[in-house]
């Protein structure tokens, strides 16, 4: 985490080399420079225990695809991950209220999961609970509409982002009656009785993800001695993750965060 803040903070840091003079990326101003850093929440849709166990490779999916996932009940799902943005803002010639936006977005630590239970024949409860988590790295633009009510800013538009995950881990744990045979290379059933429970752990390391999404923006800020710009932005959109040797799936996006911009003269 620490790394990725070095990151981010350098990029507001350089402003200060910006704000000597008039920079432009072509024929567009650089306009502002900023960070931003909130909470996502980009749900798969239909996810269940297949999603993750079709993402392992073949020697790893040993005794996991036995798992009977009609056996249980689904009891729950998460999907959420924090963020971090470096952005810079450029002017749109000819149109003062554009604004174009491109970032760098780091989002570490994201989280999956599934959980499910069931009651076996001695009346107790099994679990089966599924998770993933993952880094993604995407790079992301927006165009923005900007209204002025003097030192308040309001903002709306729409963007769009594509990125790449790395350090994937899945982990696969819960409770059942069950003993896996390495001879036999499947589960056994062993007599059921009350606390034969066997609680079982397992992780892997998985294929890359791709992600894409579009989404709407808005927002609104205030701006403190001309120079500063604190905010907040939503951004709610769909996309999809194409997860390797998984079904393309669809996903949902509700993104909320808070900005810090330096305007630049």
């Amino acid at each position: 985490m620490k790394k990725y803040l070095i990151i981010l903070s350098a990029l507001f840091i350089t402003s200060g080399l910006f704000a000597q003079s008039d920079w432009y990326i072509g024929k567009f101003k650089v306009k502002k420079i900023g960070v931003s850093m909130g909470a996502d929440t980009d749900m798969v849709s239909n996810l269940d225990g297949a999603y993750f166990i079709d993402q392992l490779r073949d020697d790893q999916i040993v005794g996991i695809n036995d798992l009977d996932f009609d056996n249980y009940g689904f009891s729950g799902g998460v999907c959420e991950n924090p963020h971090w943005r470096g952005s810079i803002t450029l002017g749109i010639p000819g149109a003062d209220a554009l604004e174009w936006t491109n970032s760098l977005v780091i989002m570490p630590d994201r989280l999956d999961g599934v959980s499910y239970n069931t009651i076996n024949d001695a009346g107790e409860w099994e679990y089966l609970n599924l998770t993933q988590t993952q880094d993604e790295v995407a790079l992301e633009t927006s165009l923005l509409a900007r209204l002025d009510l003097g030192p308040i800013k309001l903002y709306g538009g729409a963007g769009t982002n594509l990125g790449v995950t790395f350090n994937n881990m899945v982990r696969v744990s819960g409770t059942h009656n069950d003993v896996f045979d390495q001879n036999a290379g499947e589960f056994v059933d062993i007599p059921t009785r009350p606390g034969n429970n066997t609680w079982f752990y397992d992780q892997y390391d998985t294929r890359k993800n791709f992600n894409q999404r579009v989404f709407l923006q808005g927002g609104g800020s205030l701006v403190f001695f001309k120079r500063v710009e604190l905010g907040i932005e939503m951004r709610y959109g769909v996309g999809y993750r194409a997860a390797i040797g998984a079904e393309l799936r669809k996903t949902n996006l509700i993104s909320a965060g808070f900005t810090a911009k330096w305007l630049l003269k």
